[in-house]
């Protein structure tokens, strides 16, 4: 059933470009749709692989390359263990691509699999290539800095985050987003958030960079427009780093505040690794650490909301009319 979904999807391709007689935009748009169709009915990475390199192979310039260069990298050179066919794959994808965004968005891609396979790339130069025909997004120099932490690249890693917090105005926003319907009080919260994300990258990069003192002014500095979820984990790793770094520099019990939310109610081994080191730094010893992290999680657990949903017939069930029982709620995004 699976390999005739994908045959049909080919035939389906082909037939357009045959129609056609060449790959339009609008060629590509349609076989577009015929793949995201296609790919929802496969489930091997295998399968996902072949319908996403089909797609590139036919159509390697279109506005959806950046994203199957992606997939692309995760299918094969992640799910199916295979870095060095993936970076040749996105090779030969690069050999026809022109333009300067795309080349950005595929060797972004291609780069950690070659880090995994012992090829030289140079993520400099794949900035120097875009800049050489504008200037950087605030996302795209995110993106660069976050790549170059996640291979240690630190001093890239932080003048890489300090393009991006020129970036984080809410003039920058507007700019880059001309159209946009949002009020002024949600713009600046949308830039301020980008400020987090660009203080927190440069933090941590400053922190590797024996520059701690740096690092602990530049998140200090950012925290008061950090933000929240629900429960009150942070939406960054601002006060992760923050944590982790003071407690570099002996502030154990500081670290524990700030780490405190992220390690408690999260979902992050670094932030809890740290918070239980900080733990025995205090308390000299691991003795009571699971009781002290009981206490905590009741500390900052928060007192749920009251609200109403409808059951699986209909029925209007409110929160507060189940106090003393458990309840299980689950929700789900139909695709």
């Amino acid at each position: 059933m699976h390999r005739w979904i994908t045959v049909f999807f080919v035939a389906i391709a082909t037939a357009l470009l045959i129609g056609c007689g060449a790959q339009s935009q609008q060629s590509a748009e349609d076989a577009y749709s015929e793949f995201r169709k296609a790919i929802r009915e496969i489930e091997t990475p295998e399968e996902k692989t072949a319908l996403c390199e089909d797609f590139l192979t036919r159509f390697p310039e279109s506005e959806h390359t950046g994203s199957l260069a992606g997939a692309v990298a995760y299918y094969r050179g992640e799910a199916m263990e295979d870095p060095g066919g993936a970076v040749t794959v996105l090779d030969e994808i690069l050999a026809e691509v022109d333009d300067p965004k795309t080349r950005f968005q595929v060797q972004m891609a291609q780069f950690p699999l070659a880090q995994k396979t012992g090829r030289a790339m140079d993520l400099d130069v794949i900035v120097t290539e875009l800049q050489a025909h504008r200037a950087l997004t605030f996302s795209e120099n995110l993106e660069v800095s976050e790549t170059a932490a996640e291979h240690e690249l630190w001093s890239l890693a932080e003048t890489q985050a300090v393009a991006a917090s020129t970036l984080a105005t809410v003039e920058a926003f507007r700019s880059e987003y001309p159209d946009t319907d949002l009020t002024d009080d949600e713009v600046a919260a949308k830039a301020g958030n980008r400020s987090v994300m660009a203080a927190t990258n440069r933090g941590w990069a400053l922190a590797h960079l024996d520059r701690e003192m740096e690092a602990l002014e530049v998140f200090e500095a950012a925290a008061p427009l950090s933000q929240s979820n629900y429960l009150g984990v942070p939406s960054t790793e601002l006060f992760s780093y923050w944590g982790r770094t003071a407690l570099t520099q002996g502030e154990a019990e500081r670290a524990l505040e700030l780490l405190g939310p992220t390690a408690v109610l999260g979902d992050n081994d670094e932030a809890f690794d740290a918070y239980r080191e900080a733990y025995i730094s205090v308390h000299e010893g691991e003795v009571g650490f699971e009781d002290f992290l009981w206490s905590a999680r009741q500390d900052l657990a928060k007192v749920v909301d009251d609200f109403e949903l409808p059951d699986y017939e209909g029925t209007l069930r409110r929160l507060s009319d189940t106090r003393g029982k458990v309840v299980f709620l689950s929700f789900w995004f139909p695709t």
